[in-house]
């Protein structure tokens, strides 16, 4: 399990998760930091792994972030929101999204991932079950 945080800074319920496969004796889920933005991390979590575990059997791909105002959106059921912009696409002109903004979203939600996608497969080759890559997205992914 990775995030971009210390994992003395990750959410209650990521914390608690980690917490609780500790008390399972769920050695295998290990926290490490890792910015997928940042080259210079994603080689470290790679020579990390390389050397406290060797290989991986499956990778998820759920870093990303959204960089627009979707305040607006807060009280809305999202499956109406998403009916509703397919017969009314110009009410998608409220979402605001800035220069730096979008390019923040695109260095991690594209870049970043296929940075780390690409350090990482050769350590799934190895493994001894069949490997995997899993690409995770939330409904925002959808109005995009």
């Amino acid at each position: 399990m990775t995030a971009r945080r210390p994992q003395d800074e990750l959410s209650a319920s990521a914390q608690q998760f980690l917490q609780e496969a500790a008390q399972l004796g769920r050695k295998k889920v290990i926290f490490h930091t890792l910015d997928i933005t940042q080259q210079q991390s994603v080689m470290d979590f790679v020579d990390w792994l390389k050397l406290h575990v060797g290989f991986i059997d499956n990778l998820v791909n759920k870093a990303a972030v959204l960089n627009a105002d979707w305040k607006f959106l807060e009280n809305v059921d999202m499956r109406t929101f998403l009916d509703y912009t397919q017969v009314n696409p110009p009410c998608l002109n409220g979402i605001l999204v800035k220069q730096e903004s979008a390019k923040d979203c695109i260095e991690t939600n594209f870049y970043g991932t296929n940075r780390v996608t690409k350090a990482l497969l050769p350590l799934l080759r190895p493994s001894s079950y069949k490997p995997g890559i899993v690409n995770v997205s939330s409904v925002y992914g959808l109005l995009l």
